[in-house]
């Protein structure tokens, strides 16, 4: 009977110092609640000119995805792969230059505009940069209006390991009340070529959007990566998003590779802001 007692016992210690749902729905929370403070809606009217078998159209439509607040003045970073899908296109066909040229669709967006959480209210914004390797885009938001913002600081970066849990954070659409909520993801493995970055469980989360470990450090942005082997030279077919071969793929790329990239949009985004207020207000003759 006593041993019997003393197993009970021991059964209890290990149910009640275990992790609860409770527990890890507070740490999740925690995490999001965060995070969400650093994102916000980029809008743009994108014009699009296709021409296609010696005929031409032009066309618009409405562009709303998410973006990351990344300093304190209103610079935005998000996947640039709205303003630019003939490359996945040409890269699907065969790549580069000759796929852009067979589909001739030219992409320019216009009217970029800026909305913070559930707000109506929308900020004018310009692009300032793109980048072509990790397939990011920045837009730097005209006037503030004193308004204070909290950017996302890759300071306090954190590795990963193959296995290990982690969360993104993003919003639903305007048509579900712009909800946050976080998504559960493993690191499933690492590459090492052509750049260092991780591949998550689930495939795709949403590109240029921060992965976090559970104590909420950042371990790096989810961006596309081109592979160094192009598909017909490693004999593979359309795997875009595939896990082998050439082509477009989704990873998540250290934090420090991305502090690379943000610190020549910063240097581009003050040129560019620059050149847009003599513009606005030339020098006087003399």
């Amino acid at each position: 009977m006593k041993k019997i007692v003393s197993a009970l016992v021991c059964v209890g210690v290990v149910l009640t110092t275990s992790p609860t749902f409770a527990d890890n729905g507070k740490q999740y929370r925690a995490v999001m609640d965060k995070a969400v403070n650093s994102l916000v809606t980029v809008k743009a009217v994108l014009k699009t000119a296709m021409k296609f078998g010696g005929q031409g159209r032009d066309t618009e439509s409405r562009l709303e995805v998410q973006g990351l607040l990344v300093t304190t003045d209103g610079l935005v970073m998000f996947s640039n792969l709205p303003l630019n899908p003939d490359k996945m296109m040409g890269d699907s066909n065969g790549g580069g230059d000759d796929g852009d040229r067979r589909f001739g669709m030219k992409i320019t967006p216009t009217n970029f505009k800026v909305t913070f959480g559930r707000e109506e209210k929308e900020y004018p914004a310009f692009l300032v940069a793109t980048d072509s390797k990790l397939d990011l885009a920045f837009v730097k938001i005209e006037d503030l209006a004193g308004r204070k913002v909290a950017p996302i600081s890759f300071d306090a970066s954190a590795s990963a390991l193959i296995g290990q849990e982690v969360l993104s954070v993003t919003r639903l659409s305007k048509g579900y009340d712009y909800a946050p909520y976080f998504s559960t993801l493993h690191i499933a493995g690492e590459i090492r070529k052509p750049r260092k970055a991780w591949m998550l469980d689930m495939g795709m989360a949403e590109p240029a959007m921060p992965i976090y470990t559970l104590e909420g450090k950042i371990i790096g942005v989810v961006a596309m990566v081109e592979g160094s082997v192009r598909e017909e030279d490693s004999g593979g077919g359309f795997s875009m998003f595939s896990r082998g071969g050439g082509g477009m793929q989704s990873f998540v790329v250290p934090s420090a590779v991305v502090q690379g990239v943000l610190d020549q949009a910063k240097i581009r985004s003050v040129s560019v802001t620059q050149k847009r207020k003599q513009e606005k207000h030339p020098a006087p003759k003399k």
